[in-house]
């Protein structure tokens, strides 16, 4: 068994802190979004509302032209300059209409704006210098860069969505002209061009039908967004705003045959492949940034591998995705993402290949994944309960309902004291550990299945590609029944805890709000009043966890036994 590997890096503990959560890896990807935001928005939380400097512009220092960039990760050295911003002064904002800048600025009337948008997109001879000189120029203001993610979530939602026709078609190659020109000006704001670069991507030639269907996707906004990450100067935030692009391009369909089984499937594949851990690198830092854009890469290739995809786009798939499952070296986040990513592909649309798939050696990689993180979880959450003990002078803070029980060696298990009796952060810590099992487990069986406890698509999961009489399907039935096992240990409500709870609430009275019914899959995080930390969690006050500590590694050594018994030693 290899090592399991986590992420540790400081660039996440950018946001992490604040929510206790650094291993929620369900949600990573859009962690990732998030710390490189935060990253864009300090030069906003350092402005002083001046104004824009005058004079020229200031470009970020560029690599030479004969430098080899590594385009399938994200360029370190054209952020650099973003790094030293202290203001925004050094940005300059386009030129803005003053008088509608005087009525509208700031966005202060919302609906009369719409109206005047309206108004300008009927009149062809003004709409051109509305649209240039302040609709879009506005998003350039240094002054005004909390506005500009509500600008933007106006113009796809409340401008552009409502239009069809010609006038929508306008507005598609307005926008699409001038948002090019912004995400490329080296004066602008980051947050503004990092923008651009997300709108450009969110353009649809066609809104959605209804509920049940996708929008259809701006085609010459793809070649545009693929040239974008490739061009090795630009910074970051370009290129992640451009990614992001390319995958909801690969989530609605690409219609050009080049683009979805060459083009962007290839430059997929490197993004993931090129970005993997090299041996000895210690910067976890790096790899950690490296690995939110692997994260959305594999978001793609899965999705242009699942539905009606073409063969060679599954066949890449599975290689690229077996091949961070069985890298000891990976991070757990991202075994487990490639572990999700091989149940979504559709491996009966493969047909006849020239190279049969390994269905035997990925599963079986699977099992033995699933075991090892299932040991590496035990040690970790029997780490943090001796801490807890030696920091509390040998009273576990973080064990479960109070009692002791049977391990499945016969061995006692110390539960400890119930979820609602601890401190806001050792619950916040708990919340963690829970929220991290559940979601690593069902990804790993989504994996095998293509769903959850049975609930495999006729058209996703290798089950739907293995013969029924090959040994694999036993362990994988069995293998799940075991899991199924742990999700209902994890989901069920103790009974004595609800005691509890109902005695909390006639004690504390009318509740100010409601919260979830308990926790599944790290929702239902509500707010009660009252009970032993009402002054501790008065900022934070959070419904009590079905299970704790304790009962969760109770959970996994009885699915780890199991496990070992049932599958890993079958024939």
């Amino acid at each position: 068994m290899g090592q399991i590997v986590y992420h540790d890096s400081a660039v996440f503990s950018l946001v992490c802190p604040l929510l206790n959560v650094s291993a929620m890896h369900r949600f990573y990807p859009y962690f990732c979004v998030i710390v490189l935001c935060v990253y864009l928005s300090v030069p906003s939380l350092n402005a002083q509302s001046k104004p824009p400097a005058s004079g020229g512009k200031t470009t970020p220092a560029a690599k030479p032209a004969d430098a080899k960039v590594n385009v399938a990760a994200p360029n370190p050295d054209a952020a650099k300059p973003l790094s030293d911003d202290k203001t925004l002064a050094k940005y300059k904002a386009w030129n803005i209409d003053a008088d509608l800048e005087k009525t509208y600025g700031g966005n202060k009337e919302p609906a009369k704006f719409r109206t005047e948008t309206a108004k300008m997109l009927a009149d062809n001879a003004k709409r051109d210098a509305f649209f240039d000189t302040y609709y879009f120029a506005r998003w350039t203001n240094p002054d005004t860069q909390g506005l500009v993610q509500t600008y933007l979530d106006d113009f796809i939602k409340k401008d552009l969505d409502p239009l069809t026709g010609s006038t929508r078609e306008y507005l598609l190659k307005k926008s699409f002209e001038i948002l090019q020109k912004m995400a490329a000006d080296a004066a602008a704001t980051p947050t503004a061009r990092y923008n651009a670069v997300l709108a450009i991507g969110l353009l649809s030639q066609a809104k959605a039908k209804d509920n049940n269907s996708a929008p259809t996707a701006y085609a010459p906004a793809l070649p545009y967004l693929i040239e974008q990450y490739n061009k090795g100067n630009n910074p970051q935030y370009i290129q992640l705003g451009a990614l992001l692009g390319i995958v909801r391009h690969c989530a609605m369909g690409i219609a050009d045959a080049n683009l979805n089984t060459a083009a962007v499937p290839n430059l997929l594949v490197k993004i993931i492949t090129d970005g993997k851990p090299a041996a000895g690198n210690e910067d976890k830092n790096a790899q950690y940034l490296i690995d939110c854009f692997r994260t959305r890469a594999i978001d793609g290739l899965a999705l242009l591998g699942s539905g009606n995809a073409a063969p060679g786009n599954i066949v890449k798939g599975i290689k690229t995705f077996y091949d961070i499952l069985e890298n000891n070296g990976e991070a757990v986040e991202m075994r487990t993402r490639a572990a999700r990513a091989l149940g979504e592909l559709n491996y009966k649309a493969l047909g006849e290949t020239a190279t049969p798939v390994p269905y035997d050696d990925i599963i079986t990689t699977l099992l033995d994944f699933t075991k090892q993180l299932s040991d590496s979880e035990i040690q970790i959450i029997s780490d943090m309960l001796a801490k807890t003990k030696a920091e509390t002078g040998g009273v576990s803070a973080l064990g479960g309902e109070g009692g002791m029980r049977t391990g499945p060696a016969g061995q006692a298990v110390d539960t400890g004291p119930p979820f609602d009796s601890l401190p806001v952060e050792k619950k916040l810590e708990v919340i963690n550990v829970f929220q991290r099992v559940k979601s690593e487990f069902e990804d790993i069986m989504y994996g095998i299945r293509g769903g959850v406890k049975g609930s495999a698509s006729t058209a996703k999961g290798m089950m739907s590609a293995i013969p029924t009489d090959s040994p694999m399907v036993k362990k994988i039935n069995s293998t799940q029944a075991a899991m199924r096992n742990l999700f209902t240990y994890l989901d069920e409500k103790d009974e004595r805890q609800k005691k509890l709870d109902d005695r909390k609430k006639a004690a504390a009275g009318p509740q100010m709000e409601g919260g979830g019914e308990g926790m599944v899959m790290g929702e239902g995080i509500g707010r009660t009043s009252g009970g032993p930390n009402a002054e501790a969690d008065k900022n934070m006050d959070i419904k009590p966890l079905k299970v704790n500590l304790g009962d969760i590694k109770f959970a996994l050594e009885t699915f780890s036994a199991e496990l070992l018994d049932k599958v890993l030693k079958s024939g």
